[in-house]
């Protein structure tokens, strides 16, 4: 049988849209919002005028990742925060993101 908690503490307590924007992630956000983070993202913009907060939850998995993405990838936010990649289609999109 599958062990329902593994698998929930493997991919986290939550699950995301991989369309979801990381601004309106309330982790990226406020006292949460790590600096180092913020830095990251704003250095990915190859026009700083791009706003990355706009950047979706896959997009962002996907430029973190240095191969293509597959189930149980994990993108770490910072020392509290993990992106693990649950489902991705047939066609390599991401389908499913836990949040741990």
């Amino acid at each position: 049988t599958l062990d329902r908690k593994g698998i929930d503490d493997f991919y986290g307590d939550w699950l995301l849209s991989p369309s979801v924007k990381l601004g309106d992630l309330p982790f990226f956000t406020g006292i949460m919002a790590s600096e180092t983070l913020a830095d990251k993202l704003m250095s990915k913009a190859d026009d700083p005028s791009i706003n990355m907060w706009q950047q979706t939850v896959a997009e962002y998995v996907k430029e973190s990742l240095d191969t293509a993405p597959v189930s149980g990838d994990t993108v770490t936010i910072n020392n509290e925060w993990s992106l693990v990649i649950k489902q991705v289609d047939d066609k390599g999109a991401v389908r499913t993101i836990g949040l741990k």
